[in-house]
Order: C-alpha cells, then sequence, then structure tokens
C-alpha cells in the first residue's frame, strides 16, 4: 500500500512539472511536450485530487485556466473571469457533462450543435460606443496582457461597428488562429531562409499576438 507521503511527494512533484509546462505554453511558447502527453499529466493530476482529499491544492494548475502573463506588455485585468472549457477524453465524460445541463435547466428536450475547436488563442474585445478601444488574453483567467496594438492589425476585426445605437460598453470573445495552409507556407518560407519555424499554429499565434511592434503581428496570416 502507498503511504500517504509518497502520494504527496509524487502529487507535488506533478505539481511542479504541470506548472512548468504551462508556463513553457502559455509564456513562452515553446512547449517541450504534445497536447496529448500534457492532458495525459493532467489527468493524472485530477485523478490524485479526486481520491485523496488530503491533498494540498494550493498551487494546483486544476485552479487555473492558464498561466500568470510575464511580458513587457500591459496588464490586461478581466472584469468578468474568462474562463476555460473543460476536456472530454471518454464518452462517460460527455454523459456527466449532460447530467449537469439536464439538473440545471427545466428543458429536457435539448438539441446540441458541435463544431470543430479552433485550436489557437482567446481574446477579449472592448468595444466602447462601437469602437474598439482594448483587447487582452485569457492569461490566468483573471488577468491577461493587452495586445490592442497587434489585434488592430487583424483585418477580419472591425475597428468600428457596423450600425448605429451601440451600448456604452460591450465585450466580445473570440479565438484568433492561423490556417494550416498559410502557417505550412510560412514555416516553409522559414526554413528555405534557414530560420527558426514553429511547432505549431497556435504557437506562432500566440508569438504574434505578444509581439511588442505591431508590425510584425501586421506582416501575419492571422484571423479571429
Amino acid at each position: 500500500m502507498v503511504s500517504k507521503k509518497d502520494i504527496k511527494e509524487s502529487y507535488n512533484s506533478l505539481k511542479e512539472e504541470i506548472n512548468r509546462h504551462n508556463f513553457l505554453y502559455h509564456n513562452k511558447d515553446n512547449p517541450e511536450i504534445s497536447d496529448t502527453e500534457y492532458d495525459k499529466l493532467f489527468l493524472k493530476l485530477l485523478k490524485l485530487e479526486n481520491e485523496h482529499n488530503f491533498l494540498d491544492k494550493n498551487g494546483s494548475p486544476s485552479s487555473r485556466v492558464g498561466d500568470t502573463p510575464q511580458s513587457n506588455l500591459k496588464e490586461f485585468i478581466h472584469e468578468v473571469p474568462m474562463l476555460s472549457l473543460d476536456n472530454a477524453f471518454e464518452s462517460e465524460d460527455l454523459f456527466e457533462f449532460e447530467k449537469r445541463i439536464l439538473n440545471k435547466i427545466k428543458d429536457k428536450n435539448l438539441n446540441y450543435s458541435c463544431e470543430p475547436k479552433i485550436d489557437g488563442v482567446a481574446v477579449s474585445l472592448i468595444y466602447e460606443r462601437g469602437i474598439l478601444v482594448k483587447a487582452g488574453t485569457r492569461g490566468d483567467g483573471e488577468q491577461g496582457e493587452d495586445i490592442t496594438h497587434n489585434v488592430k492589425t487583424i483585418k477580419q476585426i472591425p475597428l468600428k461597428l457596423n450600425g448605429s445605437h451601440h451600448p456604452n460598453k460591450i465585450e466580445i470573445r473570440g479565438e484568433i488562429f492561423c490556417e494550416k495552409n498559410e502557417f505550412d507556407k510560412l514555416n516553409a518560407q522559414y526554413l528555405k531562409s534557414n530560420q527558426k519555424t514553429f511547432a505549431n499554429p497556435r504557437n506562432f499565434v500566440a508569438g504574434s499576438i505578444r509581439q511588442l511592434n505591431s508590425e510584425i503581428a501586421a506582416a501575419r496570416p492571422l484571423k479571429i
């Protein structure tokens, strides 16, 4: 039988490992492991937390949606927490999700709309009287980074909303991404000119929108 001490040591080591990978992913845009490998570590963490209530969950990655930003960009405070979606790896996870939904609503005749998930970077757009005034990343859900200067270079994002009678303030949340064919084309160009290539489109987007020089972001094929 595994002792409490061994379980605590294994758990604390796992917390440190996942927090390190979070830092590399969210702040350095340089992950060392794949998303699948990360998910396996995270599921192992959740399993330990669910099975052993004596564990100290302070500082656990399970209580965060990202990582605290660390860069030269200004901070962006979310007035309403910007949360993330949970993963579902097994059929049972989906059934549990539906059970939670049915417990909260009266109408049991539900229709579900499903679509592929775009793997990019979540963004919050703040409009005041129809004018884009601020944009920020999710960060840790409470505080992100101000990327207004880069977001304004993305042609799909309107600097001014159409129509009139706009509310004094409105927040719109979405996902900044790069299409796979555009990413592959750009990576091929970097490789040909002996420049460092990007591991995946998500890292490319994250690195692009966190540039201090907006001309770099403007030259890259970003969409929302």
